[in-house]
């Protein structure tokens, strides 16, 4: 599994790449688009509609249809493009009656209507029973009960993966969902019972233990679970479910009303998301009993500088880490320098980053590819300097949105050695003070170091910047 993730930044970066070109009336070089994966070579729609009709056009496999006409977009991609393997729909109109326009798709294998915005409404699923789709293997839908409906669909049988986001945990209708009779036989099945707008957490438990009862041994098919509700049960429940490699816990149910984490079968687990008050001891209790946790989320979870501890002292062998509005501060932030010499992705959102914390990150940072330090108010120039000074030999993109950067920090930035590689620097220069965004973003689009990509994110200040406010005033 970290391989193949660490593969999928990789091509995915590529084809970005290939698409920027594009952009710029360059025709794609067969070496950024060798081998890459279905699952990289997407594009939205109709955004990046004028690519499909120019030299990258035959090579994109997977189209994200936002903010317009659905059924006007199937259209278009019909008449201009057959050999789609994948289709996702957001914040579209008239999604339901898209689904008759379908069927246009014989070879779609891959089918996400989570998108914001998707109908949540019984005649979408109904609209979309009648569809042939015959390659067909993998379906993400989010909708408020399980949409029971797809039984009668002719493609049911043959998917292989199926990605529910329920708002609703529907005991029998998850066990006529998964009914062994339809011939149903995923390889992977992934449930995320959400919380319910202005209700309470739900629990799962109830519809596990009725899907367990009726068909013994559904529950291996799991291998997600997410939104789940602590509660005494549901390790019992997990211990039918040795393919759970994923899972997302909300420890929102009181403590003495929820079963303790050590009870959960987590020696296989590879990706943990933990979400809501759930504190240093549940978490060392986590990180304890999975040794072989490849990614760990963490949002708004209470922990201190001793998880952060905790999760240095495993040393590598994560390949993702996500901190969010966790009071780490430099103690705990410098504690995680062990940990990070694998790690691609690391997202440290509201984790108090400063130049001392990453100074000590020296020696551990070479592999991480994709880099998030975003709403870290105490980072400024200083943050910056640190960070240029790091050797980041694999780094592609990187956030420094909020973390208050100003003319000196995107400066000091621009000395980085690592700018030589980067593909996209997120500065949101739409927030800083008018008076600075020139000098800084004219440092790095002039820099010896930048790399051809960051060059063109910010030609339009490699002219020289206008004479600063301060020296206007006083010559």
């Amino acid at each position: 599994m970290a391989t193949q993730s660490g593969t999928v930044v990789r091509q995915a970066l590529r084809w970005q790449r290939a698409c920027a070109d594009a952009r710029r009336g360059l025709a794609p070089s067969a070496e950024q688009l060798t081998e890459l994966s279905p699952e990289v070579r997407t594009i939205s729609f109709p955004a990046d509609e004028e690519l499909l009709s120019g030299p990258l056009g035959a090579h994109v496999a997977g189209v994200s249809v936002s903010e317009t006409d659905a059924v006007d977009a199937l259209t278009k991609l019909a008449r201009s493009h057959r050999g789609l393997s994948s289709l996702g729909f957001h914040a579209c109109e008239r999604v339901t009656e898209a689904m008759h326009k379908l069927d246009a798709f014989a070879s779609l294998e891959h089918l996400d209507l989570t998108g914001e915005g998707v109908e949540d409404e019984p005649e979408l699923v109904d609209a979309l029973a009648t569809a042939e789709l015959p390659a067909l293997r993998r379906l993400e839908l989010a909708w408020a009960f399980p949409p029971i409906a797809l039984t009668a669909a002719s493609f049911y049988p043959r998917l292989t993966s199926l990605e529910l986001s329920l708002s609703g945990a529907d005991a029998l209708g998850l066990v006529r969902l998964l009914d062994a009779e339809a011939g149903l036989d995923l390889t992977r099945l992934s449930l995320d019972i959400a919380q319910a707008l202005g209700g309470g957490p739900l629990d799962v438990s109830e519809a596990l233990v009725t899907l367990e009862r009726e068909r013994t041994g559904a529950l291996r098919r799991i291998s997600s679970l997410g939104g789940a509700t602590l509660t005494p049960s549901l390790p019992t429940l997990l211990a039918h479910a040795p393919s759970l490699r994923t899972i997302g816990l909300a420890a929102l149910a009181p403590p003495p009303s929820r079963a303790p984490l050590a009870a959960l079968p987590t020696t296989l687990l590879e990706s943990l998301t933990l979400m809501g008050p759930v504190g240093d001891e549940d978490a060392l209790t986590l990180l304890r009993a999975a040794p072989s946790l490849r990614e760990l989320h963490a949002h708004d979870v209470a922990l201190s500088a001793r998880t952060a501890q905790a999760i240095g002292a495993r040393g590598p062998g994560l390949e993702a880490l996500t901190l969010s509005f966790q009071p780490l501060g430099v103690e705990g932030l410098a504690a995680l320098g062990p940990a990070l010499d694998h790690v691609r992705r690391l997202a440290l959102h509201h984790t108090g980053a400063t130049a001392a914390a990453l100074a000590s990150w020296r020696g551990h940072v070479a592999s991480i590819e994709e880099l998030w330090l975003h709403s870290n108010a105490d980072f400024g120039p200083s943050g910056a300097a640190a960070l240029a000074a790091l050797e980041l030999s694999s780094l592609a993109r990187l956030s420094l949105h909020g973390a208050h950067l100003g003319e000196k920090g995107a400066v000091a930035l621009s000395s980085a050695p690592w700018l030589a590689h980067l593909e996209h620097l997120d500065l949101a220069l739409s927030h800083l003070d008018r008076d600075v965004i020139p000098h800084g973003a004219h440092a790095l689009a002039t820099s010896p170091h930048a790399s051809p990509a960051i060059r063109a994110q910010f030609a339009a200040y490699a002219a020289v910047p206008p004479k600063s406010l301060w020296r206007r005033i006083f010559g």
